[in-house]
């Protein structure tokens, strides 16, 4: 399953975070424009964390999906406790 495959990569307790009830919990879940989410979804672009706290920089392994796209960007919100931002750990997962 995936949660034995993020196990052996030891992230123990995801499987207990994403249960089947919890799937989407805020920390979970990003918008974004639908062109940029497609190549998300597809594993075409990433985002990798940089040393400033909820700032990535936008990866991929052709340039082109990049083309015209932002070279970093930074999460932010006006109420962590209420719209908390994506979890870092979620975000390395997807780049992994």
């Amino acid at each position: 399953s995936v949660y034995a495959v993020l196990d052996c990569f030891s992230y123990h307790s995801l499987w207990q975070e994403l249960d089947d009830t919890n799937i989407h919990p805020l920390e979970n879940v990003i918008m974004m424009d639908p062109t940029i989410h497609h190549l998300f979804e597809m594993l075409k672009i990433w985002f990798v964390a940089t040393a400033v706290p909820h700032k990535y920089e936008l990866e991929a392994p052709d340039p082109l999906y990049l083309y015209h796209r932002p070279k970093d960007m930074t999460f932010s919100t006006l109420d962590m406790e209420k719209y908390p931002l994506p979890n870092s750990t979620y975000l390395a997962i997807h780049a992994a």
